[in-house]
């Protein structure tokens, strides 16, 4: 057997064995990786080729596939993080992970069938944030992965050398170790224990402060659990860029409130690196990353920019927010965005320095932002009021005069029960009312309400396309949606996990 060619006796083997490395490679453009989808908080997928205004309008295009009763949220189901590709022993698998209190629950979403679940018995040691879900996240890169392009459409033709020289190796392959557009990526991957070294592990912090390292194909501790927050903390979704793990701990819950955190998960020892307290008001949630990997964090006094790993900080703006930020990425220029107490979106410059917010009063409290481009390239942002019992989506066109940004509200969708944050796919919005009935919270999650449903709008227009209508019979308390794969995901309160997309097999 030559260096470049296989034999056919050996040819699945080394298949599976070079493959595993691309386990993290996607099929269909970026994974859900981690809070919006992305470590700019954009909740934006680029393209999708099922998704587009054209296509969700015709009949059964894109409809509900499936829903899975889910055994360990507890009525507390997290936002779902999606790993398109995930290569192991029982083959190619496409996983939607979803945390509860002190647990997780996968769901095999190419066959919607459960994977596995587990449950940690943490709870007693830290009962005053008990009721929140578990965080949890996965590797994310800091710049945007292609969206997926159809592959050009060849005659058929045999890759079999002559006699006894087997098949190329790069055929074998599929053309992925060659060049060209359709060569995959590997992702970059922890020094894991043997025979788990080819997977990029789900990471999560259970209510007794330890963040673990769970591999995909059955919840096994890829590294022994570590000390990461205190005890009893509410932590929001993680994320985990450049080897490190981020985390933001929330007011009311445990002794270290409003505190950013980093641990180094490269290897299996997971050390800590950097914290940060903050230094004016309540953390309102994730924090944002720029290209560089500076992190953006809002708190309800200011802005502050921090330096990765150290967490060294910058207050960048004197402002009190209401929204966790986002970043708008263009050619040039990078800006961040959040929603103010006053009824207003500020943007300024993202390159970490303090700088001038320019404001554009909207007329509401933009407390859930997400940004999409259009097709001439252009940046908007969409934003609604996630804690108001009725609310609407409004859409923001940005232009630039002389280098500063503004904003120009272009449509506004209908109102909707208890909206939730919108996501985008190509050019649709999809917009969630949540159905939760938000009055007397008190800031905890909600536990009662009507149902959720799904809206499609037409990204420039506002132009409603679909909807869900009554096929969801609980609400939306604490996730979000997740999209990937042409599927959108939603978790309910009774702890179901739904399921739209178009209907066409993705493997």
């Amino acid at each position: 057997m030559t260096l470049n060619r296989i034999s056919l006796p050996m040819m699945g083997l080394v298949a599976a064995t070079l493959m595993a490395p691309f386990a993290s490679a996607q099929r269909g453009g970026p994974d859900w990786t981690t809070s919006a989808g992305d470590p700019q908080r954009t909740s934006w997928v680029r393209s999708d080729p099922q998704v587009t205004p054209a296509k969700i309008v015709k009949p059964d295009a894109f409809k509900f596939l499936w829903k899975v009763a889910m055994d360990t949220t507890a009525g507390k189901a997290a936002e779902p993080i999606l790993i398109s590709t995930y290569i192991g022993y029982r083959g190619f698998k496409a996983l939607t992970v979803v945390g509860g209190p002190d647990s997780i629950y996968t769901v095999d979403y190419d066959l919607g069938v459960p994977f596995w679940s587990k449950h940690y018995g943490t709870a007693s040691k830290a009962q005053a944030c008990a009721s929140w879900s578990s965080a949890i996240g996965k590797l994310s890169s800091l710049t945007p992965i292609p969206p997926r392009t159809p592959r050009p459409s060849v005659g058929y033709h045999t890759v079999t050398g002559k006699p006894h020289e087997g098949i190329p190796l790069a055929a074998a392959m599929g053309g992925q170790l060659g060049g060209g557009p359709g060569q995959r990526v590997a992702a970059p991957a922890q020094q894991l224990p043997p025979g788990i070294r080819f997977s990029v592990p789900i990471f999560l912090v259970t209510s007794d402060g330890m963040a673990r390292a769970i591999t995909f194909d059955s919840g096994k501790e890829a590294f022994k659990p570590v000390p990461f927050l205190p005890p009893g903390s509410a932590p929001s979704n993680l994320i985990v860029v450049q080897d490190t793990l981020y985390a933001a701990t929330m007011s009311g819950c445990g002794s270290s409130p409003n505190t950013i955190y980093a641990l180094d998960v490269k290897t299996k020892d997971m050390a800590p690196e950097g914290t940060w307290k903050s230094q004016g008001g309540n953390i309102l949630g994730a924090p944002a990353f720029n290209r560089a990997g500076t992190l953006f964090v809002s708190t309800d006094s200011a802005l502050f920019a921090l330096k990765p790993k150290v967490l060294e900080s910058t207050k960048v703006a004197d402002v009190q927010l209401a929204s966790t930020p986002i970043i708008v990425t263009g050619k040039n220029a990078e800006w961040v965005a959040a929603g103010t107490k006053d009824g207003s979106i500020v943007l300024l410059d993202a390159t970490g320095g303090a700088s001038t917010p320019i404001s554009s009063a909207v007329g509401f409290n933009p407390t859930a932002l997400a940004t999409f481009d259009d097709d001439n390239g252009a940046h908007w942002l969409l934003a609604t009021d996630s804690t108001k019992s009725i609310g609407a989506v409004h859409a923001f066109k940005m232009t630039e005069d002389g280098g500063k940004p503004t904003l120009t509200e272009v449509w506004k969708s209908a109102d909707m029960a208890s909206p939730g944050r919108p996501i985008v796919v190509g050019g649709v919005v999809f917009a969630l009312a949540t159905g939760a009935d938000r009055s007397h919270t008190n800031g905890k999650p909600p536990t009662k309400g009507t149902h959720a449903t799904v809206y499609a709008l037409d990204a420039t227009t506002g132009k409603p396309l679909w909807d869900s209508g009554n096929t969801m019979t609980s609400f939306v308390s604490t996730g979000e949606m997740a999209f990937n794969e042409s599927e959108l995901f939603v978790p309910t309160f009774d702890n179901t996990l739904y399921t739209f997309g178009h209907p066409e097999p993705h493997q």
